[in-house]
């Protein structure tokens, strides 16, 4: 269970912990780091209401290794996902009907986090 905003000091190549796994539109999952250009991937829509198939045009961040602060959050269902600090996510504040993208580094205990389709508590 996520009991604080924990942070982790790691060695970052992307946004996301290169060890997280995304969903291909292919079927099938892979890690963050294995992930190349032209992959298909499932994402989340800018609207945060629905899943859609995407294509990775760009790998920004896979140049030197430069350390970096990472959030690990883990849902009530057990699920994790590490995003640097600066990464934006898609949340749901508890008592409200309204999205809000924000900075992993501004998640709290009151934010469900939009995964895969579904609204899950930290």
């Amino acid at each position: 269970m996520f009991s604080k905003e924990e942070y982790y000091l790691v060695l970052c190549i992307a946004c996301y912990f290169g060890e997280d796994y995304v969903n291909l539109v292919e079927g099938g999952r892979r890690q963050i780091s294995s992930l190349k250009t032209g992959d298909r991937v499932w994402t989340i829509s800018n609207d945060g209401k629905r899943l859609i198939k995407d294509e990775i045009i760009i790998i920004p961040h896979a140049g030197p290794t430069i350390p970096t602060y990472f959030y690990t959050f883990t849902t009530i269902e057990g699920h994790t996902v590490s995003l640097t600090d600066s990464h934006f996510i898609v949340t749901v504040v508890n008592g409200e009907n309204k999205i809000k993208i924000i900075r992993a580094s501004e998640v709290t205990l009151k934010h469900q986090l939009i995964m895969a389709g579904r609204t899950i508590g930290l």
